[in-house]
């Protein structure tokens, strides 16, 4: 129940994944997430704990090569051609996982402020606002938001 509990939690689950030598995979490396006003942990929360117990992890979203490789893939086969990836444009709230996905990649960026920010970032963006909450990372993202929805 994401909404009660958190990494600390698992802890006897982590030590028999451990004992036995399993191999965790992460298809959402994201600490937290923002649902509604709560910050919610997020798989890559579990991974860490995990890992941080001695326990082989294979981190498979975002910002990992691998996510963005089968999305164009798929992006290639829909289009029936290879789509030119300086018309893409990535999305996303998480310094850590959607930006640093994105310079890796070579794509543009939208920073959404508030998403993992909420209301804390409030109704404007100024250039000192992007580099109070992304540090030098503000320097590579294409554009920022407050907030996003459709």
């Amino acid at each position: 129940d994401d909404e009660v509990e958190g990494p600390d939690d698992y802890v006897a689950t982590y030590d028999v994944g451990v004992a036995r030598d399993l191999e965790m995979l992460c298809a959402n490396p994201d600490v937290v997430v923002r649902r509604g006003e709560k910050m919610i942990y997020c798989a890559g929360a579990l991974a860490q704990a995990y890992a941080a117990r001695g326990g082989r992890v294979v981190m498979c979203g975002k910002p990992h090569a691998a996510i963005y490789d089968l999305a164009f893939s798929l992006m290639d086969q829909a289009a029936g051609r290879p789509v030119d990836r300086r018309r893409v444009l990535a999305v996303g709230d998480g310094p850590d996982t959607d930006l640093a996905g994105a310079d890796a990649q070579g794509l543009d960026s939208l920073f959404i402020a508030q998403g993992l920010h909420g209301a804390a970032v409030g109704g404007g963006l100024t250039p000192n606002d992007l580099k109070a909450l992304l540090g030098e990372r503000s320097e590579s993202t294409a554009f920022a938001a407050t907030a996003f929805s459709w």
